[in-house]
């Protein structure tokens, strides 16, 4: 007796094959009868088409055991709405004992495009004990890859979360910090100092009033990349900026002109430009200059990691 690839022996149906015929011819004049193609059976049952056309054919010696056999075969009734269990019975009580006997010996894989459970499993006895094993031992191997999959997934989440808190806490550590809304004065003559007596004004209750003579420079705004100044005076604004520590870009606009494209002052350079109404520069580098405004010293955000935006509006 010559055997098949799966363990199965070419003559183990041989005394039943008119049978068999018989019940392809059944199982596919009823599919044929519902329009139905091989494709649609196979994307039901999940079972080959080679093994299809075998149950149709009358052929099971391709099958990997007689355990199989009998679940497509009932698989496929069932699924044509026929009675799976009825047919199995009756075409292939026969083959039980011996079914069973290969079943005990061996245990192939099923050839079938998921893990579920195979068909055979609804058999009873020994066979049911059979496939079972099967599956417990086949079943964890794909969950684990699905597992190891979607952990993958989970920790790529997690890694681009924490590489944001890290870029945010980072970002939060490096801003300078705001400064609160400041107001200073100075004698626009003497530019002697800032609140001395001589050129602060004088007081009335609780309220400073600057004198006729006086500069007053109030910061309104200030965030990382910028900071506004209010200038109160009567004459033009005058900014004059030196390099104290190192060179350092400046551009600078006036009353809405371009007053600098672009310029690197060196150390020791001073620099001065005036302007009627509004003044703004912008400097790259601001812990490595000094700044004025008509006289009076600008507190420069020295922290600032890059580019930093002073603007000076007359009032």
């Amino acid at each position: 007796m010559q055997e098949n690839g799966s363990g199965m022996k070419r003559d183990d149906f041989s005394g039943s094959q008119e049978a068999l015929r018989e019940l392809g011819n059944y199982l596919r004049q009823t599919r044929e009868a519902r329009g139905l193609t091989l494709s649609d059976v196979v994307e039901a049952t999940k079972i080959r088409s080679r093994y299809l056309l075998a149950i149709e054919e009358g052929d099971l010696s391709i099958m990997p055991g007689i355990v199989y056999a009998r679940g497509f075969i009932r698989s496929y009734a069932d699924y044509l709405g026929l009675d799976g269990a009825k047919l199995t019975a009756q075409y292939l009580a026969h083959r039980v004992e011996n079914g069973e006997a290969q079943a005990n010996e061996r245990t192939p894989a099923i050839d079938r495009y998921t893990d579920a459970e195979p068909i055979g499993s609804r058999t009873i006895g020994k066979q049911t004990a059979d496939v079972k094993k099967w599956s417990t031992k086949q079943r964890p191997l794909f969950l684990s890859r699905r597992w190891t999959w979607q952990a993958s997934l989970g920790a790529l989440a997690l890694l681009f979360v924490a590489l944001t808190l890290i870029i945010v806490v980072t970002a939060a550590v490096h801003q300078p910090p705001a400064r609160k809304s400041m107001t200073l004065f100075s004698s626009s003559k003497s530019h002697s100092g800032v609140g001395t007596k001589a050129n602060a004004g004088t007081h009335h209750g609780s309220t400073r009033v600057p004198a006729a003579n006086a500069v007053v420079l109030t910061e309104t705004q200030s965030t990382p990349i910028r900071a506004t100044f209010q200038v109160v005076t009567g004459e033009p604004l005058k900014l004059s900026v030196t390099a104290v520590s190192g060179r350092c870009w400046i551009q600078v606009v006036g009353d809405g002109q371009m007053l600098v494209t672009s310029e690197i002052l060196t150390p020791g350079q001073t620099v001065s430009w005036t302007a009627q109404h509004s003044i703004q520069i912008d400097a790259g580098a601001s812990r490595k200059i000094s700044m004025t405004i008509n006289g009076l010293p600008v507190p420069l955000a020295k922290s600032a990691q890059g580019g930093y935006t002073y603007s000076f509006v007359k009032k």
